[in-house]
């Protein structure tokens, strides 16, 4: 999934990913309750420009006991970190 339908042109010449899809974060994406068994993420959570609403959406989209994979950056003072404890302490997410 990106924002950007310019970024899917190369992914889809490549023919390698079942599906890609269109959509920002911190909107309603237009996937059902719990379709995934996993969401992973890398360089997309910096400078806060995601909104941290996008957690509970992303939550939203991935099935119970599943797996969400989020590469963070030090740089953002722990933003979207806290965020995540906070989901933790309330027993949603599970750190590993």
């Amino acid at each position: 999934m990106d924002f950007s339908k310019q970024s899917l042109v190369v992914p889809e010449k490549l023919n390698i990913y079942q599906d890609l899809s269109f959509g920002e974060l911190g909107k309603k994406l237009d996937f059902a309750d719990n379709s995934f068994d996993a969401w992973i993420s890398c360089g997309v959570f910096t400078r806060k420009q995601v909104p941290l609403n996008t957690f509970e959406e992303l939550i939203r989209i991935l099935k119970p006991s599943s797996l969400m994979m989020v590469g963070l950056l030090v740089e953002d003072n722990d933003y979207y970190y806290n965020k995540i404890k906070e989901y933790c302490a309330q027993n949603i997410l599970e750190e590993i």
